[in-house]
């Protein structure tokens, strides 16, 4: 996955996408009854654009504190704990459900890789404006070898891009995040806390931010073996009435994006939602790797990370036509058909032979495609075709 700045940039493009799109917004929508826990159910939500222009609602953690300046020794434990807390609020009573996604916390070590401390999704419930106990969401690692930490490289924890959440609407609460470790030596069990990461509503990852309205993801198609060619399908409950949400498909490896597609829904939408994005390439073909599938909201906030395992499907259909369709037949795979006939193929990376001959009062023009049929970057003198999944040929004529 991407981070620091690079992943900062990619989600501020997709936010002026976002806005740019919905120049056009829905009727306004009153918060519903209730805020006590994360459920299924559509969230009737105030729909904003975006809270502010300083990208203060960012609500993916991605912050630093000091380092440790000593080095520790096999035997010793590193720890670290988070906190969150409510700085202002227009609820009354306070009673919210928060969700923070799972935190990865890294220490840069001077040789060798970084130390990983992985903490689990949590969910809160707040009730007041006071800081939750850091003893909630703590996580240790027992050193099975000494450490000694980067000079220059400071402590990190990071959502890896998700946002937190919350089940009330933009405008209805700001949350604050803080996050520190500690040191427990073997040889006199005495523990060194480091200091607090620091506080603050500006700059690309703010430590007092607007947390998104919760989406619980319900169910997904099939991510173990997606066929190439189909839709795979997020289905969401939660905040999911009137607003927008944007579905991206990338590769795991490089965080490239090969398709996106967006979902409107209206002030009469029920749960759970279908966010369907197609399981093709842009311009070009695409194998059996491994995906992501990114949902994020009207925001651009990433909410869910879902892997997805593309593999070609069997006895896919590739529909052969001519135009003028008195023209042809046309050569596919060493066989011949008429126009409107379909050719059943495995999908693959192999090339597959294509031609045409001529046709009585017409020239050859041009080849055209769709969807998982791909010719390369001309489409004129081609003869072979590369199929992903099932889809469209055309031989046009003059």
């Amino acid at each position: 996955m991407r981070h620091g700045n690079a992943r900062r940039l990619s989600a501020r493009k997709l936010l002026l996408l976002a806005l740019t799109a919905l120049a056009v917004a829905g009727p306004v929508l009153a918060p519903s009854g209730g805020a006590s826990g994360l459920s299924g159910r559509s969230i009737a939500l105030t729909f904003h654009l975006c809270p502010t222009l300083n990208y203060s609602h960012l609500s993916a953690r991605d912050s630093t504190t000091p380092i440790p300046t000593f080095s520790m020794a096999s035997g010793d434990k590193l720890s670290s704990s988070y906190q969150v807390r409510i700085i202002t609020t227009t609820l009354s009573p306070i009673n919210v459900a928060v969700h923070v996604p799972a935190l990865l916390t890294k220490f840069p070590q001077a040789y060798g890789p970084y130390l990983p401390l992985p903490l689990p999704a949590h969910l809160f419930t707040l009730t007041t404006l006071g800081w939750t106990k850091a003893s909630l969401t703590t996580t240790q690692l027992t050193l099975n070898a000494s450490a000694s930490f980067s000079s220059t490289l400071p402590a990190e924890i990071t959502s890896q891009l998700v946002g937190v959440s919350a089940n009330v609407s933009y405008g209805n609460i700001t949350l604050a995040f803080r996050w520190f470790w500690s040191a427990t030596f073997a040889s006199n069990a005495t523990t060194v806390n480091g200091p607090f990461s620091k506080m603050g509503r500006g700059g690309s990852d703010p430590a007092i931010f607007d947390p998104a309205p919760y989406v619980s993801l319900v169910s997904t198609s099939n991510a173990t073996a997606a066929p190439i060619g189909t839709n795979f399908i997020a289905n969401l409950a939660g905040a999911v009435v009137d607003t927008r949400f944007i579905s991206e498909l990338e590769y795991a490896t490089n965080g490239k994006v090969v398709q996106i597609s967006t979902l409107d829904t209206n002030p009469n939408t029920t749960a759970p939602v279908a966010l369907g994005v197609p399981i093709l390439s842009r311009g070009t073909t695409l194998g059996p790797a491994g995906m992501l599938n990114h949902v994020r909201n009207i925001c651009g906030i990433l909410l869910y990370s879902i892997p997805v395992q593309t593999v070609y499907d069997h006895n896919v259909s590739v529909h052969l036509f001519a135009s003028p369709a008195a023209c042809g037949p046309i050569t596919f795979n060493g066989s011949s058909y008429p126009s409107g006939a379909s050719a059943i193929i495995n999908a693959s990376a192999a090339s597959v032979p294509i031609s045409v001959p001529s046709c009585s009062g017409h020239a050859f023009h041009i080849w055209t495609y769709t969807r998982g049929v791909y010719l390369g970057v001309t489409y004129r003198n081609v003869t072979s075709a590369v199929i992903s999944a099932g889809g469209n040929l055309t031989a046009k004529f003059f």
